[in-house]
């Protein structure tokens, strides 16, 4: 098996490099969450998921769900690919933008 390319400890100083660098939201959000370790009730993810869902990115993508969750025109293009009721039970899902699910 080979070795590791970066001890943890240099991995931790990219992440704080990049950090520094002042990314937009997204990428600063998974940064902190899957770089930092942060968890739900720190202020800090709290704050950087806010701004993720504030960003005009993640809202044209709420704006284009339909009510079950699905995207317009891409949802329609997949819909006419299979037959009744098979994309049905996929519509009963929460959209991935609810509370807490985008990214968690």
């Amino acid at each position: 098996m080979a070795g590791l390319l970066f001890t943890t400890k240099e991995i931790e100083n990219i992440i704080d490099e990049l950090l520094n660098m002042d990314p937009d939201p997204i990428p600063r959000f998974i940064l902190l969450k899957e770089g930092k370790g942060l968890k739900p009730s720190d202020r800090e993810y709290q704050n950087a998921y806010a701004q993720v869902l504030a960003h005009p990115f993640t809202r044209q993508i709420v704006r284009a769900q339909t009510p079950g969750g699905l995207l317009g025109s891409f949802s329609w293009r997949f819909r006419s690919r299979y037959p009744a009721g098979f994309v049905d039970r996929f519509d009963a899902r929460p959209s991935i933008f609810a509370k807490g699910h985008l990214l968690s």
